[in-house]
């Protein structure tokens, strides 16, 4: 199990964006963790907004600012939205076993929407980059 489970998701999400969260922690599944905290708190466009902040604070803290993207940031939460949409489920423990894709295969989730020239490279990193193969639902 990995360590972000040891913190109750409050304390997740506030150590989080207090950048007192071990960056070790900060895992793929963390980052789909805070997505849906903040999606429970937060109409999507707020939740977004926060995420990609708290996000791109965090990368500064710990690291040199260049890990964060923003493309992968905006596009993760909306995949978290829509997949917690159509869940029956009420935990992110029960959201990641109801859609295994979130985590087994995220990548491929992102390349139904994006071509990888548009995804990957400058300037997705920086300017949010729309979806080119598929919109995402609204």
């Amino acid at each position: 199990m990995e360590a972000h489970y040891q913190l109750t998701n409050e304390q997740f999400s506030q150590q989080f964006a207090d950048c007192t969260l071990p960056p070790q922690w900060f895992s793929h599944t963390a980052h789909l963790r805070l997505a849906y905290i903040l999606l429970q708190q937060h109409p999507l466009e707020e939740a977004r907004q926060l995420m990609c902040s708290q996000i791109q604070t965090f990368d500064q803290t710990f690291g040199d600012g260049t890990k964060y993207h923003r493309t992968l940031t905006e596009a993760s939460i909306q995949v978290v939205w829509y997949f917690m949409s159509k869940s029956t489920t009420a935990t992110f423990p029960e959201l990641l076993a109801e859609f295994p894709r979130l985590v087994d295969n995220f990548k491929g989730l992102l390349l139904t929407h994006y071509r990888p020239e548009t995804l990957f490279p400058p300037p997705a990193n920086t300017v949010y980059q729309q979806p080119d193969l598929l919109v995402f639902p609204a």
